[in-house]
């Protein structure tokens, strides 16, 4: 299956054809429009460790074999020493040698 491009526009329309999509790329957009209408959204479960379960949502777990989601800890270079037990722990629970694939 090709894709587009990083957004994944092709698997999406191959995988939601009758669907549309309103794609924000602004946390705080994002956060006050699904606050302020009844569009559905989609949200992880670190996403809700952080800010907590959405009000007035219904969770409904996505468990399609093919729904998929990479989600990467970035920091500066000069912040690596500091977050080493961190960047440990994320690579020992991911299993991952490679630095760039912390």
């Amino acid at each position: 299956m090709s894709q587009a491009d990083e957004s994944g526009t092709d698997r999406y329309t191959q995988k939601m054809p009758f669907t549309r999509a309103l794609v924000q790329t602004e946390q705080e957009d994002f956060e006050e429009l699904v606050q302020a209408s009844a569009l559905p959204s989609f949200v992880s479960d670190l996403s809700m460790k952080w800010s907590g379960r959405p009000e007035n949502r219904v969770i409904v777990p996505v468990l399609d074999s093919e729904a998929e989601v990479n989600y990467y800890f970035v920091c500066k270079r000069e912040d690596r020493r500091r977050l080493s037990a961190l960047i440990q722990g994320i690579k020992t629970e991911k299993n991952l040698d490679r630095e760039d694939e912390v």
